[in-house]
């Protein structure tokens, strides 16, 4: 009998050959018995099994081929995009590309999904497994990514790649600064930098993250330099700089007061001033009213809250108070003192949970809960709700109320959009508002100067006729005349107190006010008799060059309003909408019809209306700066951050965004840029442990040196002293020695005159004195000199040591 042929078998083609290919990269089945190599052109004969198989990879003319043709590098046919990853198109495009590409497309991809959802870079870790687990065979075999290549294609590969982009779209536009600064999860300050401008790739205004600096200080100095560092790394121009925005602290005027120097230096204008943020600036009227009256309120919510939070058996029992007394269960919003736009929605909560709460803390706990009834969060509550349940809750109402009004303003102008053009109307239009609740109306009319004086006690409506809403009126309604009157005469007070704040920073008069010549981008200005004259203010105020044409900006304006459009399409576009379809209008000769028109009201909208946008960039770096990653530096969030901001353009949709060729190559380099800057910084760790030691051998040096010094000095004021006394010891025997030798010589002639021969032999002794002397005196004088030497020498040195090297 002959032997049994072998069929050709499907999962012989998932085995892996001895060139490490999988065998249906380069075999495929041509018959049953016959295979056929993609790579050698040719056929090859299984009847004898996998081992032909396995013996055709081991041919030389196979190992070439599939060398060259199966490498990473290798392109291919096949249909989709690499540059474009939208699957909303329906397009099918037949493109080249290599494996390498095809799995470098999917790193990048989910690295952006990673940032645009927070997720940790630990995420990545076994992402490659997953993905091989749930869409077997679909996922390119060369897909790696783990922590470290999350890393460095964020910051080597995305981050370059969306800042090119970012810098090409602001190139020679006029924009504005917005900074701010915090302290976060890490404990270190953290200035967050923003630019707003007028970008030529979606013809709107946008507002993008430029940088963000950890600093340990924030000196009016500091946070100048980090400005203009954020500047000089996007090669923005200070000629192109409209305003920088921020809210109020004196250090930011500080930042402004600078800023102002040294464009006077190189322009000659200065920046446009319209005031600090003027949502923080309500802000400040609102808290300025709440502490002259309503600050109980705010204690309360912010006691309520935190007496229930944390606390199971509290709430479970009070959610059983409410649900016997037919409420819905709720349960109380947290309130931070420090933003009070969050106390209007924990008001009116408390409001709705009013009944259920004195129930608990008036009844229920006093009677039943003994041991809760003795804690300090409890007896403060509880002393508030039992000094007058009726006048707190009035209080309540009216300061629900007042938020309200503020509210309306500030939620509005949180948006992104430029709102420049109505601010000032509306900051007067809040203003009035308040005003129309405690003056009399006849006082208030739309040309009434908006001064102090019109708060004046003869503008004052009587206490009787303030109305302060229908839920406070019928509050008040059951108390004594004398308790309500005082109540009102405290809401008085409180209002009183916003409007003068309002009054006095807002930017209404004075040289802040040419806020209200912005209104000349409203359509409803087109026709207005002051709309010339609100363009000609702003076009002066604007940083552009002296020679710019007022003669034809009037011009375009005057054919500006010429024109005609449709009034109900104007009033639902954003203001950058409605410019761009008109500032992009062309005459028939082609070019630009108001392209004088257009660079005013490109710079004009990209004036900032308050400072929320940087405020957005705290929140989306609290998202991706965490507790469990505060030691994240200062590159990696700021490349998250500008990639970030990059995906929200494609709608936070990372699969949206194109996966360029210059993207792809940046991400094929981005580990060797990534290699060459640990070893830079290595070298720079190297350096500064090198400059370290070399300072503490230095100081040691110097240690010594002073050491020395102090010895030397010693020894030098032991040798004075010590030469001193030779001196005076020499001194004094050469004095001696002369008297002796005076005394010697007459007695000698004495004794010979008189031939007495006991007074020569005296004179003789006295004279072998005198030789013993001087010899002494000789020996003090030759130690004094040896002394004098070994002073002069030490001397020398000590000058040399305390002399710099020149």
């Amino acid at each position: 009998m002959g032997k049994t042929k072998c069929f050709f078998r499907e999962d012989w083609l998932s085995k892996i050959d001895t060139n490490g290919h999988e065998i249906k990269d380069w075999a495929s089945k041509f018959s049953d018995h016959v295979a056929f190599c993609k790579v050698c052109g040719s056929k090859i004969n299984v009847e004898k099994g996998f081992q032909a198989l396995s013996q055709h990879a081991l041919m030389k003319k196979h190992i070439t081929s599939a060398k060259n043709k199966l490498s990473a590098s290798q392109l291919h046919l096949s249909s989709g995009s690499l540059t474009s990853s939208n699957p909303s198109t329906g397009a099918q495009v037949i493109s080249l590309h290599s494996t390498r590409e095809n799995a470098c497309r999917v790193e990048l991809l989910w690295t952006m999904k990673v940032v645009a959802s927070n997720y940790s870079a630990s995420s990545c870790s076994d992402v490659p497994e997953i993905f091989n687990c749930m869409f077997p065979g679909a996922v390119p075999k060369d897909f790696t990514l783990s922590r470290t290549k999350f890393r460095y294609l964020l910051t080597y590969a995305l981050e370059p790649y969306f800042k090119d982009q970012l810098i090409s779209d602001m190139n020679n536009t006029y924009y504005t600064l917005m900074f701010d600064e915090t302290t976060n999860v890490t404990g270190a300050k953290e200035l967050q930098i923003a630019v707003r401008y007028w970008s030529s790739r979606s013809n709107c205004i946008v507002c993008h993250h430029l940088k963000t600096f950890f600093i340990g200080k924030a000196t009016g100095e500091d946070l100048f330099f980090k400005l203009k560092e954020a500047l000089t790394s996007f090669d923005l121009s200070l000629h192109k700089l409209i305003m920088v925005g921020s809210d109020g602290p004196n250090i930011n005027k500080k930042v402004l007061r600078l800023m102002n120097e040294e464009l006077w230096i190189i322009r000659k204008k200065k920046l446009i001033d319209i005031g600090f943020c003027n949502i923080h600036l309500l802000h400040n009227a609102f808290l300025k009213g709440l502490k002259v009256f309503g600050e109980n309120v705010s204690d309360l919510i912010v006691l309520m809250h935190n007496f229930f939070d944390g606390w199971p058996s509290r709430l479970e029992d009070f959610e059983r108070i409410q649900t016997e007394m037919n409420m819905p269960n709720l349960r109380f919003i947290k309130h931070c003192s420090s933003r009070w736009l969050t106390i209007e929605p924990a008001a009116n909560r408390l409001l709705l949970l009013w009944d259920a709460v004195n129930h608990y803390f008036l009844k229920y706990v006093p009677l039943k809960v003994h041991s809760l009834s003795k804690s300090p969060s409890f007896i403060r509550i509880a002393s508030l709700l039992k000094k007058d349940a009726l006048m707190l809750k009035a209080e309540i109402e009216f300061v629900l109320m007042s938020s309200k009004i503020f509210t309306r303003f500030t939620g509005s102008f949180q948006k992104t959009e430029p709102l420049i053009h109505i601010m000032y109307d509306e900051i007067k239009t809040l203003l009035l508002t308040l005003l129309s609740r405690i003056c009399k109306p006849l006082s208030l009319t739309s040309q009434t100067p908006l001064k102090i004086d019109i708060l004046n006690e003869d503008n004052l409506l009587p206490l009787s006729e303030i109305d302060l809403g229908s839920a406070f009126k019928t509050t008040t309604s059951s108390m004594k005349d004398v308790d309500r009157l005082s109540l009102i005469k405290q809401c008085q007070s409180h209002i009183i107190a916003s409007c003068k704040y309002i009054i006095e920073k807002a930017p209404l008069s004075g040289n802040r006010s040419i806020i209200k010549n912005f209104r000349f981008l409203k359509p409803s200005e087109k026709l207005s008799t002051r709309s010339t004259n609100d363009l000609l203010i702003i076009a002066k105020e604007l940083p552009f060059q002296n020679d710019f044409d007022v003669d034809r900006l009037t011009d375009e304006w005057k054919l500006f309003q010429l024109q005609d459009e449709s009034s109900s399409e104007q009033n639902s576009l954003r203001i950058d909408v409605y410019w761009n379809l008109i500032i992009t209008q062309k005459s028939e000769n082609g070019n630009l019809k108001y392209p004088l028109l257009s660079k005013v009201v490109k710079a004009a909208l990209s004036v900032s209306h308050g400072n929320a946008d940087v405020e957005r960039g705290f929140s989306c770096s609290a998202n991706y700066l965490t507790d469990d990653r505060a030691s994240m530096s200062e590159k990696t969030l700021n490349a998250a951050l500008v990639v970030k901001d990059a995906i929200k353009m494609y709608d936070n949709r990372a699969a949206l965004v194109p996966i360029t060729p210059k993207l792809i190559s940046l991400a094929h380099s981005a580990y060797n840029r990534y290699k060459n800057n640990l070893d830079k910084e290595k070298e720079l760790k190297e350096q500064k442990i090198k400059e370290k030691e070399q300072e503490q051998e230095k100081i040691l040096l110097e240690q010594k040196s002073k050491e020395q010094i102090q010895k030397d000095k010693e020894s030098i004021l032991s040798i004075e002293k010590e030469l001193s006394k030779k001196r005076k010891l020499e001194d004094s025997k050469s004095n001696l020695a002369k008297k002796l030798l005076l005394e010697a010589n007459q007695r000698l002639k004495k004794g010979v005159e008189a031939k007495n021969f006991s007074e020569i032999e005296l004179g003789q002794a006295m004279l072998a004195g005198v030789s013993k002397i001087e010899k002494e005196r000789d020996q003090e004088k030759k130690e004094a000199e040896e002394l004098q030497k070994k002073l002069t020498k030490l001397q020398k040195k000590l000058v040399k040591s305390c002399t710099p090297a020149l």
